[in-house]
Order: structure tokens, then sequence, then C-alpha cells
């Protein structure tokens, strides 16, 4: 099914109804629902924004600088489950970190939030709770500390503070930039933030755990797929619906996953022509009456390039193989109806688009079929229907072949 990021937004806005946004600061309106205190200072810029314009930053300008950055009073009596939720772009040194602290007294005193309230996908707990480069290592560059973020590095973050701010009538929280090691920023370019928001519920919040099973397609791939993507995807309340959203183009498509084993969800992409470039992402929603969503990567997708592989023989201009038998599988019920299907691809350098497909059973030829649609090299169809027959107890043979 053919579906927009708008109709996409629109249906995941409408699961809602049983929070209560208790704080949210996206930096676009002055006065802003924070203040800056310590060192240095955290200021908004339009240089890099995770949603509309503005987001804040804060920079090491000094050795030994500690800024702060402190939200509001706000309260979450009478609620016992609590969200935290924001974006951010955090290019530390690994020695130095962005911490986040709370206080229920009304900033009196500060506690550090620590990892088992982490609900997030990077690196926390093991670098000493607290964020940097290193938290993601590979989107941040954390081999490099002098280069310049990207706006396509914002990550979202969660953190579960049901335990820490539940039910509590005077609380903040503080975004803390330190240079640990004291030698300055070491050519880093600082913390930015964006999105801040504190949601509330008598009804649990933590969104469904999703977490990707290698392997799975990333960067480039040397096969036309299909493309098989698993997941484990659990929540305490149980999932009411995973999906996996992929790109091509500007065009997107979902496919609903299905649930194959104990927490395990698949959806397999379509194959796919050499050169094309995909992105995709799950999402689920769990069965609590907050119908709690999450998103796997939690901002932006996961990529990937078809190639061909360059170790490939030059093809023939023309040539349909069988892909694969689909129907009958390895173990079928004796002595009842069953289909028999297959998947051709295309081994030649020119589109296929019609093929002649015979096939046998058992060495007995069966009457030919033709197969319509266009395959570029080594894309596979879809499932072809050739017939159905009974099969009695025993061993069978099927092959098939182009024309």
């Amino acid at each position: 099914m053919k579906i927009s990021i708008l109709i996409t937004l629109l249906f995941l806005t409408g699961y809602t109804q049983a929070q209560t946004v208790e704080f949210s600061e996206d930096f676009e309106t002055l006065p802003l629902s924070v203040t800056s205190s310590g060192s240095s200072n955290w200021a908004r810029t339009t240089t890099f924004s995770k949603s509309g314009s503005y987001s804040d930053s804060a920079s090491i300008i000094s050795a030994g600088d500690t800024t702060y950055l402190t939200t509001n009073t706000f309260s979450t009596t009478g609620k016992s489950s609590v969200l935290l939720e924001f974006n951010h772009i955090c290019k530390l040194s690994y020695a130095d970190g962005g911490y986040i602290e709370y206080s229920t007294d009304n900033g009196s005193t500060w506690t550090r939030i620590i990892g088992n309230s982490y609900i997030g996908y990077g690196n926390f707990v093991n670098i000493g709770n607290r964020f940097s480069a290193v938290s993601y290592v590979n989107e941040w560059d954390a081999v490099h500390n002098n280069t310049t973020p990207q706006n396509t590095w914002w990550q979202g973050e969660l953190f579960d503070l049901s335990s820490l701010i539940g039910n509590s009538s005077q609380v903040k929280l503080r975004f803390v930039l330190a240079d640990a090691d004291n030698n300055g920023s070491s050519g880093t370019y600082g913390w930015l933030l964006d999105d801040i928001k504190i949601t509330s519920s008598n009804s649990e919040l933590n969104p469904p755990n999703i977490s990707i099973i290698n392997p799975y397609p990333i960067d480039t791939v040397y096969t036309t797929g299909p493309f098989t993507i698993d997941a484990n995807i659990s929540d305490t309340s149980g999932i009411a619906l995973a999906n996996l959203v992929y790109e091509i183009a500007g065009v997107y498509d979902t496919i609903q996953m299905n649930n194959i084993s104990g927490s395990i969800f698949r959806a397999i992409i379509p194959s796919q022509s050499y050169s094309t470039d995909i992105c995709y992402h799950i999402y689920a929603i769990d069965s609590s009456s907050n119908s709690n969503e999450n998103r796997y990567p939690i901002t932006n997708c996961t990529p990937f390039t078809i190639q061909l592989d360059p170790s490939i023989p030059t093809p023939f201009a023309y040539d349909a193989k069988l892909h694969i038998v689909e129907s009958p599988d390895s173990i079928t019920l004796a002595n009842s109806q069953t289909p028999i299907i297959i998947r051709i691809s295309n081994r030649g350098d020119s589109v296929l688009t019609k093929s002649g497909i015979g096939w046998k059973m058992d060495g007995v030829t069966q009457s030919n079929t033709t197969w319509n649609g266009s395959l570029s090299l080594h894309q596979v169809s879809d499932t072809l229907l050739l017939g159905s027959s009974i099969f009695q107890q025993g061993y069978h043979n099927i092959t098939a072949h182009g024309s």
C-alpha cells in the first residue's frame, strides 16, 4: 500500500489521548521555558534544527567549563508514569560529557539520571551514563573531533523517569555540558538540543522495544533482493501493530510485519533493480491504553544502495532463471491439494518483460505457462502460480526453466 509521510504522521498522532504533556520546549518562541547558567551560555541557533528553525546549543569554551540548561518547574502530581523525549547532536570528545540531572525539590538538590532509566538506542550506560560523540560512533564521526555536525545527525532519545519524578509537584530537569577531563573542548563542536518534551500518564508510557536482527541490508548490497528484515519487537502490554516503511526516490511504501516467532517480526522488501537507493525504518505501537509508539531508528532511516558485484561475469542479453520454488516447501501434507508457486529472476542484462515457463513434476512435463512483467538484471519476480497437485507420501521433484 502506497502511503505518504503526511498520512503516517496523522495516523500515529491519534494515539496520544491518555497522556499529558507536562513540559515542552522547541526553542521557536521567546521567552524560553529553560534557563542557561554556568561557565558559558546555552544559546538559540538557526545553524541546526531538528524541527522548525531553532535549536539550543552550548560549547566548551575554556578548560573546566560546566554549563547548565535548566527547565522551568513542572508537576507530575497524580501521574505515575513519566517519559522524557528530546532530539540532540552531542559532538563532544569521549572524555567530556553531556549529562542529565533531575530535582524534585525545585532545584535545591540534583541527582544524575543513570542507565536504568535510558530506553534509547545510543551508547549511554556503557560510557558513564552520559552522551558524547561515542554515543553514535558512525553517525557523529567519533573518530574526528574537528568534524562539523550535519543537520542529518539528529538522534532522538527516550528516558523512563517514572520512578524518579513520578507524582512530584516541584520537578526540574537540567542538561549539563561538562569538560570532564579539564583540558578544553579538544576541537569538538558542542551539544545541540531540540524538541524537549516530558509526558505523564497513569498508564505505562514505555514505547515498544525494537532491535533489528543481523544480517540486514545497510550501506551497499550486491543483490537485488528480495530483502528480508527481522526485528525483535516487544512490550509488556503486547504489540498491536508493527510495520516497515521504505522509501525509493521519494515514494513510500508500507509493509505489515508478520510475527513469525515469539517477539520476532519480519517484513520483506520486494526485489529492486541495480542502482536503487532504499531507506527504511520500523515502527510499532503497543497494546496499552496509551497506544505508545516507537520507531527504529528513532530518527532518519536505514539506507542501502543496490550495486552490481563487479566480480560477476558479463551476463547474456536475455536469461530467465528459476529463482525459488516457494510452494510446496520441504515438508508438505500428503493427499491434500497443494499449489505450485515459483519465482523467476532475470540473469540477463536486458530488461525481461516476458518469458515462457516450462516445468516438470517428478520428470513428467506439465503445461507451459507465461510470465509477463518487468525485471532488470538479477531482479526477482513476484510469485507465479504454475498449477496445483495432490502429493502422495514420499519424495517429489519439481524443476522449471525459462524459454
